[in-house]
């Protein structure tokens, strides 16, 4: 009888995120050696992750900052480390919101229109509309997003994220239903969208901010088969898997990642963000899409840390 598995959870104590509450348990039961990581102590447990199976990377941020976190991947990836998801760079690609824009729209998939701002005095670009969006452009979990209905407020969100010093980024509301689509495997395979219910006209209602997502959010999410605003038809699903594994290849984003869109009455789907280590809690859009397919949670750790042993051993 061989050893038990060893794996890592990475994840940042001082975040309402709790991701490590849902998978080390999980994977205990499961008879894994499941261990957690502060990421702000990272350098003190290095060399356990990097002789550890598996190691899930839910860090959040480090040192308080958001855009830090992407130096915990590089730290892992960099001393051989066997992650579960996409490597640090394509990880870092998806976390600049900026620059994932840029890459999905260059594949051919439609993203709200929008610009970064880097200078409180300067002016939003002439022909965005509003109502919008603003956003920090480096940040996670719903940080800094805020819905604006007119121009003066949006200036007033962006100038708060400047003085901050957090990159803003200043995108027209799009309305309609929010949907993920989890991607999993090497190459990457789509678990079916998964509605977030939230309302889909223009208002702060309609939005996941950080306050409504960390304070017992009720409508986390549905399978998009039993949507609660109707039935997601059959073409439209297949539109969009075909299209987030589309905006997956863009990004290089492979092992387990997330995209985050929403569908207009039209039909039409406008990718909002991507999410290169997508929530692991129970009941949220990667276990709720695993069950819609078929699979257990403890089936999708399971998997996940087959691929993190699987890319190890083939690099």
């Amino acid at each position: 009888m061989g050893r038990p598995l060893t794996v890592g959870v990475v994840h940042t104590a001082a975040s309402p995120c709790r991701c490590h509450a849902s998978i080390v348990p999980a994977l205990r039961a499961a008879g894994v050696d499941a261990f957690e990581v502060d990421a702000d102590v990272l350098p003190l447990h290095l060399p356990r992750l990097v002789a550890a199976d598996a190691v899930f990377d839910q860090t959040d941020t480090v040192a308080g900052r958001g855009w830090l976190r992407g130096a915990v991947r590089t730290a892992l990836e960099r001393a051989g480390a066997a992650l579960v998801g996409p490597s640090a760079a394509a990880a870092a690609w998806a976390d600049d919101k900026d620059e994932a824009r840029r890459r999905l729209a260059a594949a051919g998939l439609r993203v709200p229109d929008g610009a970064t701002v880097r200078d409180p005095r300067a002016p939003l670009p002439r022909g965005l509309a509003g109502p919008f969006v603003v956003k920090a452009a480096h940040e996670h979990g719903s940080r800094g997003l805020v819905y604006a209905a007119t121009r003066a407020a949006a200036r007033a969100a962006v100038g708060r994220l400047l003085a901050r010093g957090r990159l803003a980024l200043v995108e027209a509301f799009v309305p309609g239903l929010e949907v993920s689509v989890t991607l999993v495997g090497r190459p990457a395979r789509a678990l079916p969208p998964v509605e977030v219910r939230l309302g889909t006209t223009a208002g702060p209602a309609s939005m996941l901010t950080f306050g409504r997502k960390w304070t017992g959010f009720a409508g986390r999410a549905a399978p998009a088969g039993r949507l609660a605003t109707g039935t997601l038809a059959p073409a439209l699903a297949r539109r969009l898997v075909a299209q987030a594994r589309r905006g997956a290849r863009a990004l290089g984003l492979d092992g387990f990642a997330r995209l985050d869109g929403r569908v207009r009455d039209d039909g039409t789907v406008v990718w909002l963000e991507a999410n290169p280590r997508p929530s692991l809690e129970r009941g949220a859009d990667a276990a709720v899409a695993a069950a819609a397919a078929g699979m257990a949670y403890d089936a999708l750790l399971a998997r996940l840390v087959r691929g993190a042993r699987r890319a190890r051993r083939t690099t």
